[in-house]
């Protein structure tokens, strides 16, 4: 499957640290083939609208969004951090039930590995240096950070934040709505809303709204959504 930068024009949607890593992906990308424009970002702090960040022009909120609905345009939801990631998946969702034409793009940065048997969605960014490996099936606006390692027929749903250096062994499922914090090791199921702290090595299946601690993988779920929720921003 082709699953290359085919986006020639691309809008960010959130000013953030992540933002700065696809712009910089884009970067490196055109360094190769001058192939994607960067239109902007669009941003909901309106004190923003007009200046720039990280030399991209902030070009209006969502609100605007629907000003941009052409053919050759395709978005990209550049905000993701431990504190909001399960909004994230919310405000995508919202997005497409308001806008059920909108695109997103896939960034691939130059320097990562895609088997071409693997199937992927829209809206995936994936860093530098990172391995999806063959048969693999992978959702929708998930971000695989640097230097990690998908193995062969891993199957990952949607809004999934792989943070640096990670590894998932082969034919793991993970569901949607997980934060996977910096080196940590996959061998067992996610169910979806969970969280991994740093360092984390998951031996057994983890079910849903649940937190998992390194230390001796200990493991708290909660009831609901809501609990777990709670639990995520008070999480350190």
């Amino acid at each position: 499957m082709d699953i290359s930068n085919r986006e020639k024009k691309i809008i960010l949607i959130g000013a953030s640290g992540l933002a700065k890593e696809i712009i910089d992906t884009i970067n490196e990308i055109n360094k190769i083939e001058n192939k994607i424009t960067l239109l902007g970002i669009i941003d909901d702090n309106k004190n923003l609208e007009g200046k720039t960040f990280y030399n991209q022009k902030i070009i209006g909120t969502s609100e605007r969004i629907n000003e941009f609905f052409y053919d050759d345009i395709a978005f990209f939801i550049s905000f993701c951090s431990i504190k909001n990631f399960l909004k994230r998946g919310d405000y995508v969702l919202n997005l497409i039930n308001k806008y059920n034409n909108i695109r997103f793009a896939n960034i691939i940065h130059p320097t990562s590995w895609v088997s071409p048997s693997v199937s992927i969605g829209q809206g995936n960014f994936i860093a530098r240096n990172v391995v999806i490996s063959s048969d693999a099936m992978i959702g929708n606006n998930n971000v695989f950070h640097f230097n990690s390692i998908i193995g062969r027929n891993v199957n990952i749903g949607d809004n999934n934040f792989f943070s640096a250096s990670i590894n998932v062994t082969s034919g793991v499922t993970i569901r949607k709505n997980t934060f996977i914090s910096a080196k940590s090791t996959i061998t067992s199921n996610l169910n979806e809303n969970v969280l991994l702290a740093a360092g984390t090595t998951v031996r057994s299946n983890i079910e849903k709204n649940s937190i998992v601690y390194s230390e001796q993988e200990k493991i708290i779920s909660f009831g609901n959504l809501s609990k777990f929720t709670q639990a995520v921003q008070t999480f350190i």
